[in-house]
């Protein structure tokens, strides 16, 4: 619901990914950014985290991601 609501208010998606219990958030500054992986669950998860920085002209994809239970995978994107 959330993700309809922020494409009807006109905002562009900048991370995909394909576990929907990972979470994701992407800071930007300059010409530098880091993808933050976070798996809250006391699960192991995997997903494909696909990026588009504002400095990039074509999305950047991280590939198949681990994540151990209860972490934060931090990417860096330049």
């Amino acid at each position: 619901m959330l993700r309809a609501l922020l494409k009807r208010l006109g905002l562009k998606q900048k991370v995909d990914c394909s576990n929907s219990n990972i979470w994701t958030s992407l800071r930007t500054k300059g010409e530098k950014s880091v993808l933050f992986a976070i798996n809250l669950l006391s699960a192991p998860m995997e997903a494909e985290i696909t990026c588009q920085p504002g400095f990039k002209n074509a999305p950047v994809r991280t590939g198949l991601q681990h994540l151990e239970p209860m972490t934060v995978k931090v990417m860096e994107i330049a």
